[in-house]
């Protein structure tokens, strides 16, 4: 080997090293998102290891807690758990434009009723829908857990939550009112993955086998909600087999959606 390939390979390593700096150092940059809790208690606990997950990998959230969620979860709880300095709390001397600036994306990791609501009706009446409305009006990335909002989750049904099927048929309207604005809907044991798949899409990037295995196996999931709709399979589209009750009841749109996806429900009797 004589001196000019020497040289020829140092050049080449040289400058594949910078453009993989380059890239790594743009995708840090881009890490940051807004994460708005609205006060909902059903799959916080599983949205918080979520979040914890993307700390890891270096994205830098900026925490906002409406007022429900100031009194439902506090200011101190959302600090231990997430083990932050700061969140910001609705009030008039917010630098909404700054936030707004400084941020990519948005995180709901645990969406109230009633913020679905406002979201779905286009109000922005409070500091947590206002950020999500100038995100959906400039077409940016917004990514929310439904399990706080979704009439048919398990643990709803067992706190008691009974309504008429009207009743529900409506809050089922809402979170498709949402998907069509496009946010990106999730469940809250699902959101570190749903958010770096967003994050892919957003740079152009395509999942591939490797990415999808770095995120763990997702051939398989166990759904333990009773009744499964067309939101059930659109949640957990991203795998291929979802195990479900053996007591089950699939809707026709359910069962419709799974077929266009390929994806196999599989009733066990687990539960």
């Amino acid at each position: 080997m004589n001196r000019y390939n020497i040289k020829e390979i140092i050049e080449e390593t040289l400058i594949e090293y910078i453009a993989e700096e380059v890239k790594n150092r743009f995708i840090s940059k881009n890490k940051k998102a807004i994460v708005i809790f609205t006060g909902a208690s059903i799959g916080f606990t599983e949205s918080i290891k979520s979040l914890r997950l993307l700390i890891e990998d270096g994205w830098k959230l900026e925490v906002v807690l409406s007022k429900g969620a100031q009194r439902a979860l506090t200011i101190d709880l959302i600090k231990d758990l997430l083990s932050i300095d700061e969140v910001v709390v609705d009030d008039n001397k917010i630098d909404v434009e700054k936030i707004l600036a400084e941020n990519n994306f948005i995180l709901i990791p645990s969406l109230t009723i009633k913020t679905a609501s406002k979201i779905a009706n286009c109000i922005s009446d409070n500091l947590a829908t206002n950020l999500i409305s100038r995100f959906i009006t400039t077409g940016r990335p917004v990514i929310a857990a439904i399990n706080g909002c979704c009439p048919d989750n398990e643990e709803r049904i067992e706190m008691g939550f009974t309504p008429t099927e009207s009743y529900k048929v409506k809050l089922r309207e809402n979170m498709e009112t949402m998907r069509s604005y496009g946010i990106d809907l999730t469940l809250s044991e699902n959101l570190y993955r749903k958010t770096n798949k967003v994050f892919l899409r957003t740079l152009g990037i395509s999942e591939t086998k490797e990415i999808k295995e770095s995120f763990g196996n997702n051939k398989s999931i166990d759904i333990q909600s009773r009744v499964i709709t067309r939101s059930t399979i659109l949640e957990h589209s991203i795998y291929d087999v979802l195990n479900l009750r053996d007591d089950s009841i699939i809707t026709d749109l359910a069962q419709e959606e799974a077929n266009k996806r390929n994806i196999n429900l599989i009733k066990v009797s687990r539960w």
